[in-house]
């Protein structure tokens, strides 16, 4: 063993002199058995030495690699190095390079990518690929799958080996070369297409701006020669060692330059496509301090439809504008607009500096990098459209004579969007963007800090997003926002429930109790129903006009309107516009023509409609200025000539003005009559007809020649202009301000019968009648025109009132109008009930057997129905009064009240024709209800109306709860009463649904099945009323209606077990 063990020293000994030939480290024999350790790369780890060893039986030489134990050169080495050892310098080299590959590998191995050695190339031939070197690797770059990092490797001088990178892409294909999407099969597309192969340049990426990778350069022979020879010269000392940073095998370059390609690919892409949508750019650059790479865009295109001087305004504060990659949690494009100090102050302390930035974030996708482009492109456009609204609005604002910044407050800008509060408190908040794909601004609203309820222009945010893209007048609605935020919180408190709708024999269909319709930024339409309407325009000086909606537009004239909403006119509006505005000539004027009870001169804050004279106030003030010609009305008709009109003799003015005056009807229904007053034309100037400015106007004359028939104008075709009295304000004619020439002239008296003078003109002693009350009458123009009404009246207007402030005066009225407008419906619907005809259109008169009933409105209010009872001169059995007041008192109570239900005013009306003892008991029930008697009771009681949810097997719920036939039906609300019960629960309430025979006099609980669904047990309060009612009718003894008695009994008595 001793002689082989010298023998393989000696023999690996020679080894290690020819070693030297082909310049490989200094070789080391160790171990045991003992090896020849032969180091090929430098530096090299242990683990990459050759290792030669002597087999110890048949001496031969034996080669390993512990880095690798399946190299095919090591076999070849050993194989040389057993023969005659030629081509041993080639092996050397050829390990050289499979070791560097080893490197490589190791390198990139904890990073996401993946390395090959080969690649299904199906266009390898004639290829750059096919020039490169054997010793190759194919990298994928990470997050890309079609690019390619090409590794090649060959030796240079001195046993170096230079590392050659290039960047290839590849397109999936099968394999015949077809790029078809086989999306069935999925291995179809195993093969891959190469590209164009693009070199890398090592030193740019590893010596580029903060992209240092090796801290210096190698030492140079003569540099190691001049520093030995200082230290044996004691000039300097030996410096320590410098220790290797990392791992021999880690080659530092190829992480980078994959990293480096990984950020850089998406980036060359994206500037390609931005240039071809004409986009310059300053290529990629190294961010500030070397935190990622970016692409800075030089120039943008100019935005079509904008302000040039804006554009280019906008185009001086943008600073920059850079496109990163952010990595984690996801890819994203950041797109970073960095701008000066925006052209308005506001609130917000992060936009306090001298610049902004404006940052967008899009999903990185290379496949789809036309769509990234061109939203970049659109926010650049929506920044450059809002700052043209801005920079207007900036000079408007920020000029103090504007008063602007008394009524908004800028609370952010941040160039893509803009945020203005407004309101007194300012809660309310408006929120202005531009959106690239409808091509107009967005506006949201919402509100900021405590506010009490939602931003009431939520409702307005179609109008107003539409008027700001149209017209771009930011100060415009700033303004509109501010004047329309009051009359707006109004309309916010208006009910909005679902109530069925008030049509005869249909309770399935519902609507909406208000519903607010916008027309425009200054114009809502508030429907009831959905059958009557109004329109409400909003003015500046806190003013609102309210008038009733056309018909044409599928909703129904509302009578009394303009006197309902006069009663809220104040004196801001009368200060403010200092006219006669009449209580009820718009509305319904009444025909002078056997007329007795005309309030020919009633004052009020509505348009003027008094006499042609200028007349006095009571505290000697001017009632009103010069008075309007009212708008066209085809219902109103034109005004007869003189000639046409038998009977009427012509005012001495007719030759100067040609318009008849009614100064010597001194008939008994003539306004010539002495009881009457009738103002009459007062100026004798010609003055401008209605007719010549389009306008169809009501002649005086035309109400006095009402008895004769006549209902258009014989001059309806003529095409003449007659011009009309000065002043325009007869009593039935409708007037809205215009140019008088009685302001010009003085005042002029009427040429006719001292009767017929206006007021102010009568001598200190003459007597004048009274004012009573009129009768109104439907005119069908009659809200057409719009009355003035102050912010805080028609706030008053909309607010709930009353017991737990459900209801507002608006529904209060509306509720009235839609029961006289449905009660005749029901009156001729329902039998033993005959419609009355009344001369007055808002009064509904109808009559049964023994009773005759009116209907009207509350004249005070016009906020209530008020029915007026009397017994028919001709009745057998006339009712008491008690009664009566009884009936009323729970028609205005109980029916005619919230939630105004149209069935329950039809079972109301259900029990007027009963017989007269029959309704006697039911009013001695009401009785009861209304007086809420407890004592000696343990229950009270509560007509039902209408069907409850609890009765729905009976019939649909709301609909009418009483039906009369031979028998009758109704339900009561039974509520127990003589409990205390701690706060906060409700006391025991049940339903009793009862039958009435008139035959049998008997009162019994009526037992209805289910409809469509399945019998179910009854209650124990069901079966404690139907046995209380069985024992109560087998002591019946009396002949008087039972149903009255039955009810106090069960008041009294009813007792329900648990």
């Amino acid at each position: 063993m001793q002689t082989i063990e010298v023998r393989t020293h000696a023999k690996l000994q020679d080894l290690a002199k020819e070693m030297k030939r082909y310049k490989v480290e200094k070789c080391e024999m160790k171990d045991l058995p003992t090896a020849l350790h032969i180091p090929v790369l430098h530096p090299c780890m242990e683990s990459e030495h050759l290792r030669i060893m002597i087999d110890s039986q048949r001496g031969t030489m034996m080669a390993s690699t512990p880095a690798q134990t399946d190299l095919q050169v090591i076999d070849d080495i050993t194989e040389c190095l057993n023969s005659d050892k030629k081509g041993l310098d080639k092996l050397i080299v050829n390990l050289r390079l499979q070791l560097c590959l080893l490197r490589c590998e190791k390198s990139i191995q904890y990073l996401q990518t993946s390395c090959l050695r080969h690649l299904p190339l199906i266009n390898l031939d004639n290829h750059p690929l096919d020039t490169l070197g054997p010793h190759r690797l194919y990298i994928r770059i990470p997050k890309q799958s079609s690019h390619y990092v090409v590794l090649s490797l060959r030796e240079k001088k001195d046993r170096c080996v230079e590392y050659k990178y290039y960047l290839v892409e590849t397109t999936a294909c099968t394999a015949d070369g077809t790029e078809l999407d086989l999306s069935d099969d999925i291995g179809a597309k195993l093969f891959r297409s190469a590209g164009r192969l693009l070199p890398l340049d090592t030193f740019a990426f590893t010596h580029g701006p903060y992209s240092k990778v090796f801290d210096d350069d190698e030492e140079t022979e003569v540099e190691l020669q001049r520093r030995k020879r200082k230290v044996l010269l004691g000039e300097m000392e030996e410096p320590h060692a410098k220790r290797q940073k990392g791992a021999a095998y880690y080659v530092p370059e190829l992480s980078y330059i994959l990293a480096s390609c990984e950020e850089r690919i998406p980036l060359v892409a994206v500037g390609h496509e931005f240039e071809r949508n004409g986009v310059v750019h300053s290529g990629i650059q190294v961010d500030s301090e070397g935190s990622c790479f970016c692409l800075s865009i030089l120039s943008l295109p100019d935005v079509e439809g904008c302000n040039k001087r804006a554009c280019d305004g906008l185009k001086k504060a943008l600073l920059s504008l850079k496109l990163r990659i952010l990595n984690k949690p996801s890819r994203n494009w950041i797109v970073e607009f960095l701008f000066a100090k925006a052209p308005l102050e506001t609130t917000n302390k992060k936009e306090s500096g001298p610049v902004q930035r404006v940052i967008f974030m899009h999903e990185l996708n290379l496949d789809n990098l036309k769509k990234v482009v061109k939203e970049v492109i659109d926010e650049w456009y929506s920044i450059c459209h809002l700052y043209s609204l801005v920079a207007d609005f900036a000079e408007i604002y920020n000029d103090q004579r504007s008063g602007l910044r008394s009524t908004v407050d800028v609370h952010s800008y941040s160039y893509r969007k803009l945020t203005l509060v407004y309101g007194p408190n300012r809660s309310s908040l408006i929120h202005i963007q531009w959106k690239s794909d409808s091509k107009q601004f967005v506006v949201t609203f919402g509100t900021i800090g405590p506010s009490i309820t939602i931003n009431p222009h939520v409702i307005m945010s179609t109008q107003i997003q539409q008027e700001l893209s149209c017209h771009r007048n930011l100060a415009q609605i700033a303004q509109v926002l501010h004047d329309t935020w009051s009359p707006l919180m109004s309309i916010n408190k208006l009910a909005n429930i679902i109530m069925h709708a008030p049509i005869a024999n249909n309770t399935n269909r519902l609507a909406q109790s208000f519903c607010v319709i916008p027309q425009s930024t200054t114009h809502v339409r508030i429907s009831y129903r959905s059958i009557s309407s109004i329109d409400v325009h909003f003015r500046s000086n806190k003013i609102v006009a309210i008038e009733s909606s056309k018909v044409v537009e599928g909703f129904n004239p509302i009578s009394l309107l303009k006197a309902f909403l006069n009663m809220y006119v104040d004196d801001a509006i009368i200060g403010r516009h200092n006219r006669r505005m009449s209580t009820t000539e718009d509305d319904s004027p009444s025909s002078p023509v056997g007329m007795d009870t005309m309030d020919m001169f009633s004052l009020s804050s509505g348009p003027s409609m008094g006499s042609p004279a200028s007349r006095q106030r009571q505290d000697g003030g001017l009632r009103f200025p010069s008075p309007m010609t009212p708008p066209s009305n085809p219902h109103t008709p034109a005004s007869p000539s003189a000639a046409r009109m038998s009977g009427i003799a012509p005012s001495p003015s007719t030759a100067l003005i040609g318009t008849p005056s009614p100064g010597t009807l001194l008939g008994a229904g003539s306004p010539g009559n002495p009881q009457l007053h009738v103002p009459s034309p007062s100026s004798f100037v010609p003055t401008p007809s209605p007719g010549s400015l389009g306008i169809h106007m009501q002649s005086p004359a035309s109400q006095f020649m009402g008895s004769q028939g006549m209902e258009g104008s014989p001059f309806a075709s003529s095409g003449l202009a007659m011009p009309s009295p000065g002043q325009r304000n007869w009593p039935n004619s409708p007037s809205v301000p215009g140019p008088s020439p009685v302001s010009r002239h003085g005042t002029a008296t009427s040429p006719g019968h001292p009767a017929l003078h206006s007021p102010q003109t009568m001598k200190d002693g003459e007597h004048m009648m009274g004012h009573p009350s009129r009768v109104f009458t439907h005119r069908s123009w009659a809200a057409s025109i719009p009355t003035l009404l102050s912010h805080n009246a028609f706030d008053t207007l909309l607010t709930p009132l009353g017991p737990g402030k459900v209801t507002s005066p608006l529904e209060r009225f509306f509720g009235c109008v839609l029961f006289t407008r449905n009660l005749p419906r029901i009156i001729q619907n329902e039998e033993n009930l005959t419609l009355v005809r009344s001369s007055d259109a808002n009064v509904v008169m109808f009559k049964v057997e023994n009773l005759q009933f009116r209907v009207s409105f509350n004249a005070t209010t016009l906020q209530s129905l008020h029915m007026n009872t009397t017994n028919l001169t001709d009745s057998r059995d006339p009712f008491p009064t008690e009664l009566i007041n009884i009936l009323e008192r729970f028609f205005e109570v109980k029916v005619a009240t919230h939630p105004y239900k149209v069935n329950a005013l039809r079972a109301f009306c259900r029990l007027l024709p009963l017989p007269s003892r029959i309704l006697k008991d039911c009013i001695q029930i009401m009785r009861l209800e209304m007086m809420n008697e407890t004592r000696n009771t343990k229950w009270t009681v509560a007509f039902c109306l209408t069907i409850p949810p609890s009765a729905a097997s009976i019939a649909p719920a709301g609909a009418a709860a009483i039906a009369v036939k031979q028998k009758m039906v109704l339900m009561l609300q039974l509520t127990r009463a003589d409990v205390q019960l701690p706060p906060g629960v409700e006391p025991q309430s049940i339903i009793v649904q009862l039958l009435y025979d008139f035959n049998a006099n008997t009162v019994i609980q009526m037992e209805v099945p289910s409809r469509n669904q399945p019998a179910q047990q009854p209650t124990q309060a069901h079966m404690a009323v139907s046995a209380f009612l069985k024992k109560i009718e087998m002591h019946q003894t009396t002949s008087e209606c039972a149903l009255f008695p039955t009810v106090h009994k069960l008041m009294q008595g009813l007792v329900i077990p648990g």
